[in-house]
């Protein structure tokens, strides 16, 4: 399993860009700035993060980064370990950018 980073890293390398690029549980600095540069090249990426509502996810420092480079579209907030996989919400975010700002 590899980083947003190192598949950017790997890619470079071949010189060749994937088609797409999922990460598991994304949060660090690094994270946030590999899935920018991703997605500035035309790489859509799908990650997950954490979060048991909207404001718990848009107070995280490295999420609002995510949301205010237009990199997240959707949240969507699962039921848990009770009910894995089990879509409990799904939220837009357009209008959050400017409540962080």
């Amino acid at each position: 399993m590899y980083t947003p980073e190192e598949i950017l890293e790997l890619a470079k390398e071949r010189d060749e860009m994937p088609f797409i690029i999922i990460c598991d549980e994304i949060g660090s600095d690094e994270d946030v700035r590999a899935m920018i540069q991703a997605m500035n090249a035309g790489v859509p990426v799908i990650a997950t993060a954490h979060g048991d509502s909207p404001s718990s996810f848009v107070h995280r420092p490295q999420m609002q980064q995510l949301i205010k480079s237009g990199a997240v579209e959707r949240l969507f907030f699962l039921t848990g370990a009770h009910q894995p996989g089990v879509l409990r919400q799904m939220f837009d975010v357009r209008g959050l950018y400017e409540n962080i700002r």
